[in-house]
């Protein structure tokens, strides 16, 4: 019942579902089965009057005795050193997460998630706020040709790979776009304290740390994930983690034009902007910009 309850994606399905079964009892025992029949000797009506009541009465206890022990237990006994998390309750793990949380540090293959949700929501509620937040990033180097290749051989072998093309070239498009959008986000969301830096290996987990928790996930969007609460030894390792593979990566330099944003970004200035950071690449063909600037101005987030 607990399980229930703690999942937001679950708890209200099943209290309208609860509620709805003793309305229909209650509308059986009163309306079709008629007070009365409960002073008549033997027969069935009085039978099943008496099981809808005792049906009745069973469900409102037991669930009201549930709901009353899960909001008197405190938020801390609620949560596990390390819990798995069902695929569709992801979405509301992540939004909740990013709404509060002063940091969030990434550490994946492309980072679309990232990119597409994660990075707009911290700029957005630091602006609101009037607040700053740290953002730490690690991806792939979209010049290490060699990773690339091997993520993309590994992207595919998954079950959500097979619904999507996942080459070379588009391994190495979304890495551009991440690595753009960052570098823009750093001039236009002044709030946001973002480190990026872009690593030689790739895992088949992505870490995705809050105040709150770690989540850790798999490319496949069918997969469940891990999450390890604030002040486990869990949680620590995988802060650490992140850590770790930042001091093995290159941290890519700001740009020095402070005036450029999201909604200027052009095919025409998409491969100054990549010289100026060190990161062009002769392998980047006119078709791979127009598809590189497409995943910037047209984000699809990944969990929507």
């Amino acid at each position: 019942m607990n399980e229930i309850m703690d999942k937001e994606y679950a708890r209200r399905p099943f209290l309208l579902a609860v509620g709805a079964i003793l309305i229909i009892f209650a509308i059986l025992r009163h309306y079709v089965i008629p007070d009365q029949t409960s002073t008549i000797p033997g027969g069935w009506l009085p039978f099943f009057a008496t099981i809808l009541d005792g049906l009745i009465a069973s469900i409102f206890v037991t669930v009201g005795i549930a709901l009353t022990i899960w909001k008197l237990t405190p938020n801390i006994l609620k949560k596990s050193n390390i819990r798995i998390v069902e695929p569709k309750a992801l979405k509301a793990l992540f939004r909740g997460a990013l709404q509060t949380s002063e940091i969030w540090w990434y550490k994946g293959g492309c980072g679309r998630f990232f990119r597409t949700s994660a990075l707009p929501t911290m700029a957005k509620c630091a602006r609101e706020m009037s607040h700053s937040r740290e953002v730490r990033v690690c991806i792939l180097n979209p010049l290490n040709e060699k990773t690339v290749k091997k993520h993309a051989r590994h992207r595919s072998s998954t079950a959500s790979g097979q619904a999507e093309e996942w080459t070379e070239s588009q391994v190495r498009n979304e890495l551009y776009a991440t690595i753009v959008t960052t570098l823009l986000y750093q001039i236009e969301a002044p709030a946001l304290r973002i480190t990026l830096s872009l690593i030689p290996s790739y895992s088949a987990f992505r870490i995705d740390l809050s105040d709150d928790y770690a989540i850790i996930t798999k490319e496949d969007r069918e997969a469940p994930a891990i999450v390890c609460d604030r002040g486990t030894y869990f949680y620590k390792s995988y802060k650490d983690e992140i850590g770790l593979a930042e001091s093995q990566g290159d941290t890519v330099p700001p740009l020095r034009d402070n005036q450029m944003n999201l909604s200027e970004l052009t095919v025409a200035n998409l491969k100054p902007l990549l010289e100026e950071v060190k990161l062009w690449s002769d392998r980047i063909t006119t078709s791979d910009q127009e598809k590189i600037v497409n995943l910037i101005q047209n984000p699809v987030n990944p969990y929507a």
